[in-house]
C-alpha cells in the first residue's frame, strides 16, 4: 500500500505543481540544475507506525489507516526575497487543502516552515499532511 500511495501523491504533485504552474521538481535521488532560478525537490514521508488498524470486522472490512506528510522543498537563490516562494505554497495549497484521490488518499492544510538559507539557496519546506486508508 505504501508504494501505491507514495506513487498517487507523486502523480498529483506532477500534475499540479510540476506540469501545473511549470515548477522544475527533483523527486527521490534525483538531482537540481544550478541554472533553475526556483525549483523544489519533493518527497513522500510516512511516519515511524505509519500503518494501523483502525476498525476491525471480518475479512474485507478492516481498515487500516496509513498516515505521514509530502514534503516540497522550495529553493531560490538567497537575497531574492519569498514572494515566488508563497506563490508556490499557495499552488499547493489549492492543489492539495483537503483533496480526495485514489487509493482512498485524504490530505490536511498546506502549512509553510520557516526559511533559512542552505548554501547560495534560501529554503522553505511545504508540509502536506495525509492520511491513506485501506480496507482488507
Amino acid at each position: 500500500m505504501v508504494s501505491a500511495v507514495a506513487d498517487a501523491i507523486k502523480t498529483r504533485f506532477r500534475t499540479e505543481i510540476e506540469t501545473g504552474i511549470g515548477m522544475p521538481v527533483v523527486y527521490d535521488n534525483g538531482t537540481h540544475r544550478d541554472e533553475w532560478p526556483l525549483w523544489c525537490r519533493f518527497s513522500v514521508q510516512f511516519g515511524g507506525e505509519s500503518t494501523r488498524l483502525v476498525s476491525v470486522g471480518g475479512p474485507g472490512q478492516r481498515r487500516y489507516r496509513t498516515i505521514g506528510q509530502a514534503v516540497a522543498e522550495v529553493y531560490m537563490p538567497a537575497g531574492k526575497g519569498e514572494e515566488p516562494m508563497r506563490a508556490v505554497h499557495d499552488a499547493v495549497t489549492a492543489a492539495f487543502r483537503t483533496q480526495w484521490t485514489e487509493p482512498d488518499i485524504t490530505f490536511g492544510t498546506p502549512s509553510l516552515t520557516t526559511g533559512f538559507r542552505d548554501g547560495a539557496w534560501w529554503k522553505r519546506n511545504v508540509q502536506i499532511p495525509f492520511r491513506a486508508d485501506e480496507i482488507a
